[in-house]
């Protein structure tokens, strides 16, 4: 809820119900310009749509409907009008809503931003889209949940699935010359000792993991490349560190038949150990963590398969295996969480690309012929 800053008006979003079908009903924006009006729950289940188990049960006769209706199951959350200088004048006085997006409909929709625009009146005129592309191919990757505005006029935005919060700006000189020096750099690094494995963290530092000499222990080390191209040493004494990504600020690395955790001080701790393996850990290769903090990590196996699987593994500690080696996946690597229950795996054996539900086990074939 938010006050239209010109006339104090309380403004609100509705979820409205669901189970009622693809497109029924609205969802709503609505406005209370004083105290004891009645919004139709729960003889209406969203706009002007009578909700079934109410349809025979007279409504109110003062029953305010709302000031402007949205696509059923958009689910529109945070609301914000917006009061600064930075976009162009046209959008003063407008309300920004985040569009959380559907979880019960055939085809998805909403995980987006919403604008609803305003006359000199403070009226709504209509509503268009201010901010798309959290939803690709029918697959969300994100989520809208509420919108703030910075003193300088910019908006902030924050994503529930990713938790993230982005800055949203308009002729931010700022911003664009960051861009700009980030993306034109092209240094190539020289001198790393059989780099396996990178991750980027959000300030543009770049880790990457070393083995050193093929199975030789104790030569591993996690590099840190900085913006600027500068290369440092974090923690050394690994085996032969491969997969490697990046949680709450520390790097998790997947070393042969263990996995550790190093902090940005390059302090290693061991947070599963061969022996905590419900299986034998043989050639722990790549490291995947989704948002709880969940770690999957691929066992290539030996050279015939044998012990080859993927093991979950949860900040708990406790080692889990989702993948073992009768599975049509022969040698697992590389792992890219692909939604919340899915893993898209190649197979380092046969050079083919897998989808993996989590929960049951079963694989999908994609493609083929990667080598």
């Amino acid at each position: 809820m938010d006050f239209q800053p010109d006339t104090g008006t309380l403004y609100f979003t509705d979820n409205n119900v669901d189970m009622m079908g693809d497109d029924n009903p609205p969802g709503e924006l609505n406005a209370a310009p004083k105290a004891g009006m009645h919004f139709g729950f729960p003889y209406y289940a969203g706009g002007k749509a009578q909700h079934p188990d109410w349809k025979d049960k007279q409504a109110p006769q003062d029953v305010t409907f709302p000031v402007q209706e949205f696509q059923a199951h958009t689910a529109s959350l945070g609301l914000k009008f917006y009061t600064g200088d930075m976009f162009p004048a046209d959008y003063k006085g407008d309300a920004i809503i985040a569009q959380h997006g559907s979880w019960n409909r055939t085809s998805p929709v909403g995980y987006q931003l919403m604008r609803v625009t305003f006359d000199d009146n403070h009226q709504v005129t209509g509503h268009e889209v201010f901010i798309d592309g959290w939803l690709q191919n029918g697959e969300a990757w994100g989520r809208p949940t509420d919108v703030l505005q910075l003193a300088d006029g910019s908006l902030l935005i924050s994503d529930d699935y990713n938790d993230v919060i982005y800055r949203v700006s308009y002729g931010d000189d700022n911003a664009s010359s960051t861009d700009a020096t980030s993306q034109s750099n092209s240094k190539t690094i020289t001198d790393l000792q059989m780099p396996e494995s990178a991750i980027a963290a959000p300030d543009g530092r770049v880790f990457v993991t070393e083995i050193g000499e093929f199975g030789k222990a104790g030569d591993g080390k996690v590099t840190v490349i900085d913006k600027s191209g500068q290369k440092t040493t974090l923690a050394t004494g690994l085996n032969d560190p491969k997969g490697i990504d990046l949680w709450n600020n520390e790097l998790y690395i997947a070393d042969v038949d263990h996995v550790v955790k190093v902090d940005m001080k390059g302090d290693i701790t061991v947070i599963a150990k061969a022996k905590n393996f419900p299986g034998k850990p043989v050639f722990l290769n790549d490291m995947e963590i989704d948002g709880n903090g969940t770690l999957y990590v691929s066992d290539s196996g030996t050279d015939d398969g044998e012990n080859a699987g993927i093991y979950q593994i949860t900040q708990a500690g406790k080692v889990s295996e989702i993948l073992d080696d009768k599975s049509a996946i022969k040698r697992p690597n590389g792992l890219l969480m692909d939604g919340n229950d899915t893993l898209l795996v190649a197979d380092f054996g046969t050079g083919d690309l897998y989808r993996a539900n989590i929960s049951s086990g079963k694989t999908e074939a994609l493609n083929k012929g990667f080598g």
